[in-house]
């Protein structure tokens, strides 16, 4: 099964996800784009911040409320596709090399309305219920 291990650092899971318009909907220039996101268990809607829009030049598809620590907002949404890439070693006759699998979906997502200092993506349970998560003292597995 590929997995993806990393620490816990200052409390909280920071990784790299992979943002895309959803398939079928490009802009000139705006690819596949990396950005750091923190895995937030707590979220039930993944979010991203308004780099993320600005790179992506996304447009808006609909309104909706989002319920934080702060109360309700309603804040934009955007279609994107999050993928989280998970890097397996594979062993073989060379040496030991990697393989790196990609699991997400194409998914509405709400816009951050702050700025975080570390993080541009906050992975909710919208796209975490698609995989499997380890957390033990310091560190975390998250499985495909």
């Amino acid at each position: 099964m590929p997995t993806f291990r990393g620490e816990i650092v200052d409390r909280q899971i920071l990784l790299t996800a992979h943002v895309a318009r959803p398939s079928g909907k490009s802009a000139q220039g705006a690819e596949v784009v990396p950005f750091r996101a923190l895995l937030d268990t707590g979220a039930t809607i993944t979010s991203v911040s308004g780099k993320v829009v600005n790179a992506l030049r996304l447009a808006p598809d609909s309104w909706r409320p989002v319920t934080g620590v702060h109360g309700t907002v309603t804040t934009p949404t955007y279609s994107v596709n999050i993928a989280v890439p998970i890097t397996e070693p594979v062993p073989g006759p060379a040496g030991e090399t990697s393989h790196t699998f990609s699991r997400g979906a194409n998914m509405e997502v709400a816009l951050l309305k702050i700025q975080p200092e570390n993080f541009d993506v906050l992975l909710g349970m919208d796209l975490l219920e698609s995989f499997h998560l380890t957390i033990h003292a310091d560190r975390f597995i998250l499985s495909n």
